[in-house]
């Protein structure tokens, strides 16, 4: 997918009249030499898993679907072209790092949210009326929030998230990783892990826990439109603790690869010291699938979630619960004529 991608990238950007040299998933242009990469972040195969995991759990939940054969083909089109449309528009930003950094790191993802939002609605045969008062307004809370939240991302992830993603550390078995630090210059994960015990000086593996809370500004525009409080703090709760579980298990699988990568040999604290043995390859696999997948909920289906999507409508129980009242009512009549 990702070299389908950069390939279609290229193909346009030469027709469009830039030097390009294509190598693999890197788009390279001769005159600059700047190059971007199409890596998993904008292959497109997160957005397919989480929009098939999406109409999945609408399937179980409701009946009320379009045809999925001519829909998965409509999906996976919108979605390649959304990731070709990325890539582009990161090539073209390549000279001005920060607006590239924004394009990449927030209004991609959060873009990419609401495509998947638009096919879980068009899944239910929902207009975005259906699912929330105002749409316009949905989307002016979230865009507001996200120009304040990506001010305060890393001071309040550090202050609420990641102590709870700490304190899970601390009850999950293993010695290796240690605890997510804030400290300046920036974040990192703590290992026990040293190359030699003498000196004993532990890795620390480079970490991002901002990452982590990305789908802040949507989880907070979602929730705006709950009536009652409880909904809210318990939509709160729930957020926060998917938050802090994704976060755990993206600090242990930062500690393993840089403990592996590095070559350690021992783990030291001031309790033990001990060889560390680094876990079978599909385990860690394992962990980075639950990651991801965490990772994915987080930002794609949680906010769909929390705004009501996600459940059954109170109306088609109802109206059910209606016509079987009217059949049985119906029979108590056929049975008093009949007498």
């Amino acid at each position: 997918m990702a070299e389908f991608l950069a390939a279609c990238a290229a193909a346009l950007l030469r027709l469009a009249g830039y030097d390009i040299v294509r190598n693999g998933t890197e788009l390279r242009d001769n005159l600059t030499g700047n190059a971007v990469a199409v890596t998993s972040a904008c292959d497109g195969n997160g957005l397919l898993v989480s929009a098939a995991g999406a109409i999945t759990w609408l399937k179980a939940r409701s009946s009320a679907l379009r045809p999925l054969a001519l829909f998965a083909v409509e999906v996976t089109g919108a979605i390649l072209a959304f990731n070709l449309v990325r890539i582009l528009v990161l090539f073209l930003s390549i000279g001005a790092p920060r607006v590239m950094f924004l394009l990449h790191l927030y209004v991609a993802p959060l873009l990419s949210t609401v495509l998947i939002a638009g096919f879980a609605l068009s899944a239910r045969m929902l207009r975005p009326e259906d699912l929330v008062r105002s749409p316009v307004l949905w989307f002016a809370v979230a865009l507001a929030g996200a120009a304040v939240w990506y001010q305060i991302d890393d001071l309040v992830t550090c202050a609420v998230a990641v102590p709870l993603s700490n304190a899970l550390l601390w009850f999950i078995p293993g010695d290796l990783t240690r605890a997510i630090t804030c400290a300046e210059p920036a974040a990192m994960v703590v290992t026990s892990a040293a190359l030699s015990p003498h000196p004993a000086a532990a890795l620390t593996a480079a970490f991002h826990p901002a990452d982590f809370t990305l789908a802040t500004p949507l989880i907070a525009a979602s929730l705006v439109f709950r009536r009652r409080t409880t909904a809210i703090v318990r939509g709160a709760v729930i957020s926060l603790l998917l938050f802090s579980l994704a976060m755990t298990a993206g600090a242990i699988t930062a500690s393993h690869d840089e403990a592996m990568a590095a070559g350690a040999s021992m783990l030291v604290t001031d309790e033990f010291i001990r060889p560390y043995h680094p876990p079978p390859l599909f385990l860690l696999a394992l962990l980075k699938a639950i990651q991801n997948v965490l990772v994915h909920f987080n930002l794609f289906i949680l906010p769909l979630f929390l705004a009501g999507l996600m459940r059954v409508p109170a109306t088609s129980t109802t109206v059910a619960s209606a016509a079987g009242s009217r059949t049985r009512q119906s029979g108590q009549n056929r049975r008093r004529a009949r007498r």
